[in-house]
Formats: C-alpha cells, sequence, structure tokens
C-alpha cells in the first residue's frame, strides 16, 4: 500500500528508480502525491540501527532517532517537525554526528540533506521551540556553501 505521505529509505540511491518503475508499470495514479524525498541509508546509519523486528521473513531495523531527524529533515510535511522537536526534547542529541551524517547524506546524492536540516533546526531555534546550539548551525551553513561552491564549480 502506498501513503499519500511517506518517507522512503533505500539501501542504495538506485534501488529508488526501481521502486518509481514499479509503482509506474503498475498502473497506480502517480498524481496527487508529494514528491519523493529519500535518504539514503549510510553505512554508519545501518550501523546504528540496532533495534531488530523480525516478523517471519520481514525484518525490520528500526533507525537511531538521529538518523530520523535527518530524515525528517528533508521533507516538507508539518508533522515531521514536531517528529524532530519530540527527538531533540527526549534524545541526548550528539550534534557533531548529525552534522557529519548531514555531509555524508550529500555525498550519498540527498543534496537538500544540509540546507533542509539547517533550515529546520535554525526555524525551530529562532522559536525558541527547541535548543541547538550556534556552532551548530554555523557547521552546516559552512558545509551548504562549500557545497553550492562545489556544484558551481563542476557546472
Amino acid at each position: 500500500m502506498l501513503f499519500r505521505s511517506s518517507n522512503a529509505l533505500f539501501n542504495e540511491a538506485s534501488d529508488l528508480d526501481s521502486i518509481v518503475t514499479i509503482i509506474l508499470y503498475s498502473g497506480f495514479p502517480t498524481t496527487g502525491y508529494e514528491p519523493i524525498s529519500t535518504s539514503v541509508f549510510s553505512e554508519t546509519m545501518k550501523q546504528r540501527a540496532k533495534q531488530i523486528h523480525e516478523f517471519g521473513n520481514l525484518i525490520i531495523k528500526v533507525a537511531d532517532p538521529h538518523d530520523i531527524l535527518i530524515m525528517k529533515s528533508v521533507t516538507s510535511r508539518a508533522k515531521d517537525l514536531d517528529d524532530i522537536i519530540a527527538i531533540v526534547n527526549k534524545s541526548q542529541v550528539d550534534w557533531d554526528l548529525i552534522v557529519k551524517e548531514a555531509e555524508e547524506q550529500v555525498k550519498l546524492g540527498n543534496e537538500t540533506a544540509i540546507m533542509g536540516l539547517g533550515e529546520k533546526l535554525e526555524k525551530l531555534s529562532e522559536r525558541k521551540i527547541i535548543e541547538v546550539p550556534k556552532n551548530v548551525l554555523d557547521k552546516l551553513w559552512k558545509l551548504l556553501s562549500k557545497q553550492v561552491k562545489n556544484k558551481s564549480k563542476k557546472n
């Protein structure tokens, strides 16, 4: 079953192409849905996914809260902001890990990871909804600037 609004996670970026192909060839209506935004499980994300649930042949690994925060930051759903707030307020956030993983996501092809994360964290921090260390936001904006410069060199 496809949901109007859901996150998609893949072990490899090429897996997204397979899913899209299956959806298109199935005749399933593809209009009226939000654009797919994806995160790719980096090797470190896979290592952090320690909680496992098994249902027969189906094995589900639960993503670490840090990684869920990263994944939620690249969507445009209001509910994901609530989830980010809950994660920050209920977890001991390792901000260096968050910054490193956002940078890794860009390397894996998720070009909006740094910008989405920085934008959402800054918005919530400015509204005094969550506390984000200023140096974390500074690091994210510095990485975004570097990303833009590197992209413009390639073009």
